[in-house]
């Protein structure tokens, strides 16, 4: 019985533990408050330390901090996909007045809550309408400089039919200026990410996904 309390002890523990070497925050001053077989056991995430489990057997919030830290930069992915009903009417102007067959797509980066929030303008579309300066990655390797969210649009489908399912964009509409109309607006008044919504350019399937870069300020 006792070796069974001891293995199932072992078990939370190192679960704390994960979680605290996990964390992101100072650890200065933190000092153990004891000892299980000979790892320290701390209140605060400390190296090499177990943080024990609150009474409800969930990691302490000493060990969730969810802030970015500065002068780190996050990386991701994001996309959508859907099917533009040619009989969805869903606009009508004094120069459409039968209605145009607009669909539109959409999906969210979501980041750690961000210190300083960004705006609009600091998150952008390599190739899309609002595309911020200093994004000069690429989406095989994708870069950001300080407080930028710079997105990159993958590889764009040349074919005529809707079966390409190597492409990462397919079926998106463009500006006059050839820029994906596709658009950023930030969420949470700019403190935990953007969304994006983009639109078909015709009836049948669409596709936008790309790569992203975020560096902390």
């Amino acid at each position: 019985m006792r070796k069974s309390a001891l293995t199932a002890f072992a078990v939370v523990g190192c679960a704390a533990l994960v979680g605290a070497g996990a964390a992101v925050g100072s650890t200065t001053a933190v000092k153990p408050v004891g000892k299980i077989f000979g790892i320290p056991v701390a209140r605060r995430p400390m190296p090499g330390a177990i943080i024990p489990l609150t009474k409800q057997a969930k990691l302490p919030a000493s060990v969730m901090n969810y802030a970015v830290a500065s002068g780190q930069t996050y990386y991701g992915s994001v996309g959508f996909e859907g099917y533009a009903d040619p009989l969805t009417v869903t606009s009508v102007t004094a120069t459409s007045p039968a209605g145009s067959h607009i669909t539109q797509g959409g999906a969210v980066i979501s980041l750690p809550r961000l210190t300083t929030p960004l705006e609009m303008g600091d998150a952008g579309i390599v190739g899309g309408g609002l595309e911020p300066p200093g994004c000069d990655g690429s989406f095989d390797n994708p870069t950001a400089p300080p407080g930028v969210l710079c997105i990159y649009p993958g590889h764009a489908s040349t074919e005529a039919d809707q079966t390409a399912d190597t492409a990462d964009i397919l079926n998106i509409n463009q500006t006059g200026e050839a820029a994906w109309d596709v658009n950023p607006y930030v969420l949470g008044a700019g403190r935990f990410g953007v969304r994006l919504e983009g639109t078909a350019a015709g009836p049948g399937r669409f596709k936008f996904f790309a790569t992203w870069a975020y560096t902390a300020p």
